[in-house]
């Protein structure tokens, strides 16, 4: 089986607040099978600063009802070291969603690429501060 990239990121809100936009924008990429979930956790910082794992099944019905259009699978890939590293991380009083997800486009780009006699010779993921450095350096220039 043919696997695309693979991403993981972490969505923060506060409080509980998985809603809105955001989701609405990932159902998308779900639906349209830009993305396919491949695990999820939940996680939720207290105001003392407390880290909690929330299974998908200990989830009010309300929080259930927004994630179940994200299709999203519990393969068991994201670690309990991830997990930790992440909690750390976390402002108080917030709840974050651990994602990792595959591009499911690429394999399709991939079979194109290979069907037309062609290959993929690099694939790197630029981080956005560096992008974000470059259009800064660029505009200073100009």
């Amino acid at each position: 089986m043919a696997f695309g990239p693979i991403d993981l990121i972490v969505l923060e809100f506060k409080d509980s607040h998985f809603h809105g936009k955001t989701m609405a924008n990932l159902t998308d990429l779900v639906s349209n099978e830009i993305i396919r979930i491949l695990d999820l956790v939940m996680l939720v910082r207290d105001e003392r600063g407390d880290v909690t794992v929330q299974e998908l099944k200990e989830l009010d019905p309300l929080a259930l009802e927004v994630l179940e259009p994200l299709r999203a699978e519990i393969s068991g890939l994201i670690t309990v070291e991830d997990i930790e590293m992440i909690g750390k991380k976390l402002r108080d009083s917030t709840t974050a969603a651990i994602m990792l997800f595959e591009n499911i486009w690429s394999i399709r780009l991939k079979q194109d690429l290979f069907d037309a006699g062609g290959r993929l010779v690099m694939h790197e993921r630029i981080p956005r501060e560096v992008v974000a450095e470059a259009i800064r350096d660029l505009a200073e220039y100009e």
